[in-house]
């Protein structure tokens, strides 16, 4: 059986449509997972420090987790800034092509590693065993909910403008009637 053009781009585009659909899907829950997970890891290290009897000790735990809890409100913070940064230099928001999709997730990648300092490294890397792949999945959760927000942003705004039309059309059966 032959393929011709049309049915084969059909079922790339079908092809595509499911892996979107799935990938829109998984990446937001296993950045859940690892919040969950994270959040669970120092609800256990807080317990742990609270089990230490010696206070220096238990000082110095308690100052080590506030640093790893800074830390990943910090590089929060970085991502953020820096996946907003990079949506706004591509003009270009919808109908992205793969190309174009993993050179923004190439230079918001570069831009976090360039802006994350040692210190901040080494503070995550005693937590997370592999930054970069980190790095990819924040950028692309981050990604993903600017994509969300600006969805539902469309969504209000389309929401206002048919208000208005409704508004501006009974303005219109009005000043009929008056007429």
């Amino acid at each position: 059986m032959v393929l011709t053009p049309e049915v084969n781009d059909l079922i790339n585009k079908i092809l595509l449509a499911i892996l979107t659909g799935i990938l829109g899907y998984v990446l937001p829950m296993a950045y859940k997972i690892f919040k969950v997970w994270a959040e669970a890891k120092i609800a256990k290290a807080r317990a742990e420090i609270s089990a230490i009897a010696d206070q220096e000790e238990r000082a110095r735990a308690e100052a080590k987790l506030r640093l790893v809890e800074f830390s990943f409100e910090r590089l929060d913070h970085i991502v953020n800034n820096t996946v907003d940064q990079v949506s706004q230099e591509f003009t270009k928001q919808s109908g992205l092509t793969d190309d174009e999709k993993r050179q923004r997730l190439k230079t918001a990648f570069a831009r976090v590693k360039r802006q994350v300092p040692d210190d901040l490294r080494e503070t995550l890397g005693s937590v997370v065993k592999d930054l970069d792949k980190y790095f990819v999945t924040k950028i692309e959760a981050a990604r993903f909910k600017q994509k969300r927000a600006g969805a539902a942003n469309e969504s209000a705004a389309d929401r206002l403008r048919f208000e208005k039309q409704v508004e501006s059309s009974r303005i219109k059966q009005d000043e009929e009637k008056c007429h």
